[in-house]
């Protein structure tokens, strides 16, 4: 959870990179089973069939959100294009290594 990040000191807090990631109800809507579902297990093996339905995953993405802002962490959302929108977090994660390590 988002609001976690505080709980940790500052010279520990200061070296990690959170990142933050959900999904827009559109994204969810046209990827449920085709790309949500048939990649669940790419992180971690889930051996059970997905209980979640469409309207309480969106209203999950929606929560989580809301809490990433509340926090004021950053938040990266997938709209449309996972692959293309994916690059936008490697990139913030090398940007965040630069700063927290300049050379």
């Amino acid at each position: 959870m988002p609001h976690y990040i505080k709980d940790f000191g500052i010279n520990y807090s200061e070296k990690i990179i959170p990142v933050f990631l959900g999904f827009s109800t559109n994204y969810i809507q046209e990827n449920f089973e085709t790309r949500i579902v048939k990649h669940r297990n790419a992180v971690e093996f889930r051996n059970w069939p997905e209980e979640r339905t469409i309207k309480e995953l969106i209203k999950e993405h929606k929560e989580f959100k809301a809490q990433c802002l509340q926090a004021g962490v950053r938040y990266f959302e997938i709209e449309n294009d996972y692959d293309k929108e994916i690059l936008n977090v490697y990139d913030y994660i090398e940007a965040e290594k630069s700063r927290i390590d300049p050379i």
